[in-house]
């Protein structure tokens, strides 16, 4: 499986965390139940259910010119919640 990394900008914050998995949208699912059930970013319970019903649904966008790089954008809270998805290794 994949490593694939996770930097999400919300509310003047920058949140980076790390998953395993087979594909940007397994690892994008995994990533947002690791962020409700598990995650220490301090953010209220409330914010990370948010995170997980806006995002939950979202496409990865390749970033054009970018290699095995996404993103995938909403809002939450009226506050614009951007997260940048890099695949950054390779399991062989």
């Amino acid at each position: 499986m994949a490593l694939y990394t996770f930097i999400m900008e919300y509310a003047g914050g920058t949140y980076i965390s790390q998953v395993r998995s087979q594909s940007p949208e397994s690892a994008i699912k995994k990533w947002l139940k690791n962020l409700v059930n598990d995650s220490p970013l301090e953010l209220s319970a409330k914010i990370k259910i948010e995170l997980e019903q806006e995002l939950s649904d979202e496409v990865p966008t390749p970033i054009e010119g970018i290699s095995k790089t996404w993103c995938i954008s909403s809002s939450v809270q009226k506050k614009m919640v951007l997260v940048n998805v890099v695949q950054t290794h390779e399991e062989k």
